[in-house]
């Protein structure tokens, strides 16, 4: 059940999007009219429980092809590159990195050309604000043990300081510009860990559906030339299985997550093959759907000085046939760390900024070598170096196999997913 539209009339993509919403709507008052009835049995084909899940897999849908938005979830052990991917995918860098678990609830980031400026929207608020009460409670009469506990790791020392002395500390729903994001999501990340340490559970398992999690809007400088009319793309950043670790209810929403997307994104690290780490990831990507999965070989510029190209194609073989037999071309060796600096400098609208900014210091090295602050003036030098590191990074075959041309067949691979769904239920 595959549909095969090249560029389709907007006029197509509407007839199509409401018959598809009609079926969809149709197969879930179906489902809920055996749920009504009583007439589903413990064991069988479907059952009260799984048809639960159906019908949760249809809420997920519906939405989507409604407002024809093409979700593609980005997966990768700690420490990968996963952020690094992402913020080079955008051309800026729009989520930090930390050297421990970064992602701790799913976040979603949407290409938006008019939002120069990054946008982060958390409708969803009440149930961590809650959390910050109940924690605020705990902190306050903790004992010496739970205390020095917490204070043994600065980024939770720094966030239970914050709840226990600012009785206005909330999550608010909306938060605009690069520091405000990061500080939002730092304080997201951190504060389900304290909770874990502090005996408490974050109310994770309450969001579930796409339109809960944190989403920014930010205009991706890889898509600005590319026409799209129709639908909208976004990536997903999921926590990987190392991070998920944190609680079954944080895996299950991911493992949940990476089913529901149109596409999924594995970013794997080519230093660090054949580790617990990539075992782990083959495991955690086991359930999906193999025509929808792509995987990034992060790092391979950092290949050992006597491998050869023809080293890293060996090794792409290898995780395409443990991955499932999918297609080698669907493995794909880069460096997002080089992409990401040189996609930052070719849209520094101008000259460089200072060099106290550490990712203009980190481009100088890999651009110049030993470079004079004259070199880093001439802007025609600075982009063509630049272009240089971009092409090296191989990144921009990631951009025009995976990124453009998901973006460019939005509404095709969003009717397809939904078909997919609608005939295994």
């Amino acid at each position: 059940m595959t549909l095969s539209l090249q560029n389709p009339a907007i006029g197509k993509v509407t007839v199509l999007k409401d018959e598809l919403c009609r079926l969809l709507i149709l197969q879930k008052k179906n489902l809920q009219s055996f749920k009504d009835a009583d007439v589903l049995a413990e064991k069988g084909t479907l059952t009260p429980t799984s048809a639960d899940d159906h019908i949760a897999v249809l809420d997920n849908e519906i939405p989507k092809v409604q407002k024809l938005e093409l979700l593609v979830a980005v997966v990768g052990a700690m420490k990968a590159g996963k952020s690094t991917t992402i913020n080079a995918i955008v051309g800026s860098e729009v989520l930090p990195n930390r050297s421990g678990a970064m992602t701790s609830l799913p976040t979603v980031i949407r290409h938006t050309p008019e939002r120069i400026e990054p946008h982060l929207k958390f409708e969803k608020n009440e149930p961590f604000n809650q959390l910050i009460l109940d924690l605020r409670k705990v902190i306050q009469s903790a004992n010496n043990n739970l205390i020095n506990k917490i204070n043994a790791n600065d980024h939770l020392k720094k966030l239970a300081e914050k709840i226990k002395k600012d009785s206005k500390f909330k999550f608010a729903k909306q938060y605009n510009g690069t520091k405000d994001i990061y500080d939002f999501l730092f304080d997201l990340n951190d504060i389900v860990r304290l909770a874990k340490e502090l005996g408490s559970s974050a109310p994770l398992d309450e969001y579930t559906q796409m339109k809960d999690f944190p989403c920014i809007e930010v205009a991706f400088n890889t898509l600005k030339d590319v026409q799209n009319s129709v639908g909208t793309f976004s990536l997903l950043d999921t926590p990987g299985p190392n991070e998920a670790s944190a609680g079954d209810s944080l895996r299950e929403v991911v493992k949940e997550q990476l089913s529901k997307a149109s596409a999924v994104l594995a970013v794997l690290d080519y230093t660090q093959r054949n580790n617990d780490a990539d075992a782990q990831m083959h495991q955690f990507l086991s359930s999906v759907d193999k025509e929808h999965l792509f995987v990034v070989l992060n790092k391979a510029d950092q290949k050992g000085h006597k491998e050869t190209n023809d080293d890293v194609n060996s090794v792409r073989e290898g995780i395409a046939k443990t991955m499932g037999d999918i297609s080698i071309d669907r493995v794909l060796g880069i460096s997002s760390q080089r992409a990401m600096l040189a996609n930052r400098a070719l849209h520094a609208s101008g000259k460089l900024p200072p060099l106290t900014e550490d990712w203009v210091r980190q481009f100088a090295e890999f651009a110049f070598g030993e470079y004079d602050d004259y070199e880093l003036e001439d802007e025609k030098e600075v982009s063509k170096r630049a272009n240089k590191i971009l092409k090296k990074s191989l990144f921009p075959e990631l951009i025009e196999k995976v990124i453009a041309a998901c973006y460019k067949n939005a509404p095709t691979m969003v009717f397809n997913s939904a078909l997919d769904k609608l005939k295994t239920i």
